[in-house]
């Protein structure tokens, strides 16, 4: 009993360092240290363990009110889900160390992916909680609080790509235009291979939004479930090892319907028209606000045309609007 007792004190004290007396900026780099060694979800779980989470990954008082103490838990559970789809994928590009080690972070602080916070400098702003987590608890880089965003937002929207591919009346230029935009907001910033690995955890019962409306966060999670229904039959088996290579499988579904539709490398293409031949080809003397549209039209083109000459997508872009 002595012994108990002088072990919660301790973690009591470090708690309390934690949020005190230690810089974040301190933690960010000790935690940054743990994500880049050899056991990333063992430091964490180590963590959660001590019930350290709330004090390294801290959130506004008013978060924490909707979070409970217990947030750690799913956020662990997931990360590890991650770590073992990368350790049994053998995706075409590996993943290099830094999208690994953002991938980690993402599935961690995926169960906090529709929660919102203040702002930390007030004006009534709204940011995602994640997003603060990563700027503001512990200090990392402005570029990597984007890429978790990202990878977040492009996480759903892979997701719904994937269950186009799994329905045989979907519309093939719809989901190649829907897949090809994501992999090009994804391959910017190198990511699209981790962004692949984030879509069949968004099927995990701990990764049912946290922080949200109770009922509306069960729908997001049966809406994830439903997408997935076709490789992951049973949320509850979670750590089963046919669970885990039913994920592996949803990321070769995209990577293979990537290369189906010929959109390896679409984020590095150049545009097959730049503004001032836009402008020539439908006859524009300046451009305006229409020109967004143009210019998206013809990346559009180029996503289900990709082996389209600048000839022929001119050629179409004039059928399509004339001369203005």
């Amino acid at each position: 009993m002595h012994q108990n007792s002088h072990a919660h004190s301790a973690v009591a004290r470090v708690r309390e360092a934690l949020g005190k007396k230690v810089s974040r900026e301190r933690v960010g780099t000790e935690l940054e240290g743990m994500m880049s060694g050899p056991a990333p979800v063992r430091a964490v779980q180590d963590i959660e363990r001590l019930r350290l989470f709330p004090s390294v990954f801290s959130v506004p008082e008013d978060s924490a009110a909707e979070l409970g103490e217990n947030y750690g838990s799913p956020c662990v559970a997931v990360m590890a889900a991650v770590d073992q789809i990368l350790q049994r994928w053998q995706p075409q590009t590996p993943l290099s160390k830094e999208e690994r080690r953002l991938a980690l972070l993402a599935a961690l602080l995926l169960p906090l992916r529709k929660c919102e916070t203040s702002a930390p400098k007030g004006k009534n702003k709204k940011v995602p909680l994640a997003e603060f987590i990563v700027r503001e608890s512990i200090k990392w880089r402005g570029k990597d609080a984007d890429a978790v965003k990202a990878l977040h937002e492009e996480a759903g929207h892979l997701l719904n790509v994937y269950a186009s591919l799994q329905a045989a009346q979907a519309s093939t230029e719809e989901t190649s235009i829907r897949f090809g935009k994501s992999l090009q907001r994804l391959g910017k910033l190198g990511l699209v291979q981790a962004g692949f690995a984030l879509v069949p955890l968004l099927g995990m019962e701990p990764a049912t939004p946290l922080g949200i409306d109770g009922a509306l966060a069960q729908e997001v999670a049966a809406q994830a479930q439903q997408a997935l229904s076709t490789a992951i039959c049973d949320p509850a088996l979670q750590d089963a090892p046919q669970t885990q290579m039913s994920r592996v499988e949803v990321c070769q579904e995209l990577e293979h319907g990537m290369a189906a539709f010929r959109l390896d490398g679409c984020w590095v293409w150049k545009p097959l028209l730049d503004g001032k031949e836009i402008m020539s080809a439908i006859g524009l003397s300046r451009g305006g606000p229409k020109m967004k549209q143009y210019t998206d039209k013809v990346t559009e083109w180029q996503l289900t045309h990709p082996e389209g000459s600048a000839q022929v997508c001119r050629q179409w872009l004039i059928s399509m609007f004339g001369k203005q």
